[in-house]
């Protein structure tokens, strides 16, 4: 189907009126000549008009110029040309990737090779530390090709086109397609992007390269220090356990603290010097944007202009009060930037939530568990969010926002009428986390969010037996589970109310509690050994 189907609306008598020179035309009169010369059936003519039209010193890259990227590529797969075709179109789409593809008046393959060219070039760091600047050739030109240059004033680089050579004083020709160009340069990190190679145009390169430092294996004396500053060790408390340790960084406001949610999640207090109220969070995202009681020595900022292969650090605690050297974790690689986790080498064995600042200090994102971080990209919006609350004193206390989310602690002491039992609890709400797993011999203590969970006791020689228990907010309830009629080959009965329960249950159950506590709260050294089995849940 030839374009002058599609674009009849926009070809009319203005294309006889043609003024004289070419060369200084605007984009949308660049595009209605290109039409009328495919109508002629001058496709060379046609093509170099389109290509003149998308001339980013033409304008903005605007509704005009994604129309001009549609009509060439569509005239190119028509002369079949579809390799030039994909080198336009991914040259396109990296330079404006929200550029909108036009599925109504474009023919399929056109719209999917589009699509096509947008995947193939998603936006890294590398990207976003290239510029380029271009040399169009006019309208009369048949130049088909291209040159990269380096341009002069910044830091000496070495620029390797791959499978051509090295581009020098005098450029590189090449001939049209996609190349990796490899950059280095002494005293800074290597770097490595995709660039198109246009038939006729000229490209100019400059490059913003990242010291070596980033890459360094130890952080800065005095960026450390400004760490230690930043750092706010939390006290986190919750129902029926000891309490826990969480790191947070301040930054973006005076009394503003970044954690992970998991940090707080289930709380019923955090304190840091002072109680500590939650200002925003994000359950999905695991983030947490605190307030202080009062404002921070030190305050860190945000950079999200971090590399695949960068050194980041993230905060550790003695005792939870004092900031030991930060530990060192590698940034391995951030394939959905701006908004996609941080993925890293190796999990840091930080405090739980620890930021994670670059060489320079910055907070480069928020250790999100296992070996992820969530970038700032993504915690930004969480901070203006927090802003907003604090201005309308919408701030809650971490047990209202555990209470809100379900994850408020309760804990369950779970018995079995039969010896040498294993008990194995598997949390099975919607608002549950995977590691509130647990397991452990009879009798057994377990703390968790509260809601349902599904408890499987077994024991040599008997028959396991499954069966729900519950735990509620701020509370220690009791259950048991019955083998011995499993055993004796009667049927499994629910759970008996603790008034027809021997004796023996629950004075193992109790008294092992009760011994439990002695032995871990710290009450004299004589404790027993046995009693109750107390699984206390992680919340990485």
């Amino acid at each position: 189907m030839r374009l002058f189907k599609i674009l009849a609306p926009l070809v009319g008598a203005l294309l006889l009126s043609v003024p004289a020179s070419l060369e200084a035309q605007s984009r949308s009169a660049l595009l209605q000549q290109a039409t009328a010369a495919l109508d002629d059936f001058d496709a060379p003519r046609a093509i170099r008009l389109a290509r003149a039209a998308l001339d980013p010193s033409l304008g903005p890259l605007d509704a005009d110029w994604a129309r001009g990227v549609h009509v060439l590529t569509q005239i190119l797969i028509e002369e079949q040309q579809p390799e030039l075709a994909q080198t336009w179109a991914r040259w396109a789409l990296r330079l404006e990737p929200e550029m909108p593809i036009d599925s109504v008046a474009f023919l399929t393959n056109v719209v999917t090779m589009l699509r096509e060219a947008r995947d193939a070039a998603p936006r890294s760091a590398a990207d976003e530390a290239t510029r380029a600047r271009y040399e169009w050739p006019g309208v009369t030109s048949t130049a088909t090709e291209a040159r990269f240059r380096i341009a002069s004033g910044g830091p000496a680089v070495t620029v390797l086109v791959r499978g051509v050579g090295l581009v020098g004083p005098q450029g590189l020709a090449v001939p049209p397609g996609s190349y990796e160009l490899e950059v280095s340069a002494t005293g800074f990190l290597p770097l490595r992007v995709t660039r198109e190679a246009l038939p006729g145009v000229a490209m100019e390169f400059s490059f913003t390269l990242t010291s070596a430092a980033a890459a360094a294996a130890t952080l800065g004396a005095e960026v450390q220090s400004r760490l230690t500053r930043a750092t706010v060790p939390l006290q986190v408390t919750r129902f029926g356990g000891q309490q826990a340790c969480a790191a947070g960084l301040a930054s973006g406001g005076e009394r503003l603290v970044l954690t992970s949610y998991s940090a707080i999640r289930g709380a019923d207090a955090v304190a840091a010097n002072g109680e500590v109220r939650v200002a925003a969070w994000d359950v999905a995202a695991n983030l947490a944007v605190l307030v202080l009681p009062a404002n921070a020595p030190e305050q860190l900022p945000a950079t999200s202009s971090v590399i695949d292969g960068q050194s980041l650090w993230g905060v550790t605690l003695a005792e939870c009060r004092t900031v030991a050297p930060a530990e060192r974790v590698l940034l391995s690689q951030w394939p959905e930037r701006p908004l996609g986790p941080l993925e890293l080498a190796n999990a840091p064995a930080a405090a739980v939530g620890s930021p994670l600042v670059d060489y320079q200090g910055n907070i480069a994102g928020v250790w999100i568990g296992g070996g992820r971080a969530a970038p700032m990209g993504v915690v930004e919006p969480l901070i203006a969010k927090a802003k907003e609350n604090i201005a309308g004193q919408r701030t809650l206390t971490p047990q209202q926002v555990a209470t809100q989310e379900n994850h408020r602690f309760g804990s369950v002491i779970i018995a079995v009428d039969v010896p040498n039992a294993t008990l194995r609890v598997v949390p099975i709400e919607a608002w549950h986390w995977e590691e509130l797993r647990a397991e452990g011999p009879a009798p057994l203590t377990f703390r968790g969010a509260a809601g349902r969970y599904r408890v499987e006791a077994s024991a040599p020689g008997v028959t396991a037996r499954t069966q729900e228990v519950t735990i509620r907010a701020g509370e220690t309830l009791r259950s048991s589970i019955s083998l011995r009629a499993v055993a004796q080959g009667g049927a499994p009965t629910q759970p008996a109310a603790r008034k027809g329960l021997p004796k023996w249950v629950w004075a193992v159950a109790i008294g092992g509690a009760v011994g439990g506590a002695l032995a871990l709260g710290g009450g004299g050294g004589g404790g027993s050994s046995g009693g109750t089995i107390v699984i206390e849940v992680p919340n990485p």
